[in-house]
C-alpha cells in the first residue's frame, strides 16, 4: 500500500512540475543578469514556443518551438527537440541539460543566407553572398568550457559584389574539433576559384579568436579579383599566396 501511495505522489510531482507554464519554471531556473532575453514565452515544459530571442538588444532568434524528450531522463538529462529561425534560416537539433550543468547539443543543423547572417552580425553591406550550412553532431558545454566539439559549417557559391558586378569566390568548408579547451576549425577549399587553406581557433575563457590561413587565386578567378584583394590583405608571395591572419575578440 505505501509502494502504490509514493508511486502516486511521484507521479502526481511530476505532472505537476510538467504542465506547469513554461514562464513559471523560466522565472525559477533563468539567471537575473543573462544577456539573454526571451519574449512571448508561452507554453509548458513539455511544449514550448518563443515569439523571439534577444541577446542584449540584438534579436538573434524568432519563431522558436521546443518538444520535451522525456526518454532523456534515463541518461540523467533534460532534454528535448528546438526549432527556431536563426537569421532567417531554419535551425533544428536535440538540447539537454545534465542535474550539474552540462549542455549536450547532437544533430543540429541550420540553413543561412551569408548575407542574413552578416545583418545579424550588423556586418551588413559588405556584399558579401552566398549560402552556408551547418551540421553540429556534437556538442558538450559546461561552466563557458566545451567538452567536446565535432561539427562542420560549409558555404556554397560565395561571392563578393563590388559596384555592378559579382566576383565568384567558390565553396568553402571549416572543421571543427576540440583542442585544448579551443575550438578549432580547419579551413579549407572544396572548389572554385580561390584556394584556401588555414585555421580558426575560438578561446571560449578568454572571448578570443585567432586566424591564421592563406588563399590564392586559381586560373578561373577574375582578373580584377587580384586587385580587389590585394587592396585588402596586401601583396602575395612567390607563389601567388596572400596572407590572412587576424585575431580580436567576441
Amino acid at each position: 500500500m505505501m509502494r502504490l501511495v509514493a508511486t502516486f505522489l511521484v507521479a502526481l510531482v511530476i505532472g505537476l512540475v510538467i504542465f506547469l507554464p513554461v514562464r513559471t519554471v523560466y522565472g525559477w531556473v533563468a539567471p537575473a543578469d543573462s544577456p539573454v532575453t526571451l519574449h512571448g514565452l508561452d507554453g509548458t515544459v513539455v511544449s514550448a514556443r518563443v515569439n523571439s530571442i534577444a541577446y542584449q538588444t540584438l534579436t538573434i532568434a524568432e519563431d522558436a518551438q521546443w518538444t520535451w524528450r522525456p526518454w532523456k531522463l534515463l541518461l540523467l538529462q533534460f532534454g528535448g527537440i528546438v526549432q527556431a529561425d536563426v537569421a532567417r534560416g531554419p535551425v533544428i537539433g536535440e538540447v539537454s541539460v545534465t542535474p550539474w550543468g552540462t549542455v549536450h547539443v547532437s544533430a543540429l543543423q541550420g540553413r543561412f543566407n551569408i548575407a542574413d547572417l552578416l545583418g545579424l552580425a550588423e556586418l551588413g553591406g559588405i556584399g558579401i553572398g552566398g549560402g552556408a550550412n551547418l551540421d553540429v553532431r556534437s556538442l558538450k558545454l559546461s561552466s563557458k568550457q566545451f567538452g567536446a566539439v565535432d561539427g562542420t559549417v560549409t558555404i556554397k557559391d560565395l561571392a563578393w559584389a563590388f559596384g555592378p558586378k559579382n566576383y565568384e569566390l567558390g565553396d568553402f568548408e571549416a572543421q571543427f574539433v576540440l583542442e585544448e579547451q579551443a575550438l578549432v576549425g580547419t579551413l579549407a577549399d572544396t572548389g572554385g576559384p580561390v584556394a584556401l587553406e588555414g585555421t580558426v581557433r575560438v578561446d571560449p575563457v578568454s572571448r578570443s579568436y585567432t586566424l591564421d590561413g592563406r588563399l590564392k587565386l586559381r586560373s578561373s578567378a577574375d582578373p580584377v579579383l587580384g586587385n580587389l584583394i590585394s587592396g585588402s590583405l596586401g601583396r602575395p608571395d612567390a607563389q601567388g599566396w596572400y596572407p590572412l591572419r587576424q585575431q580580436g575578440q567576441l
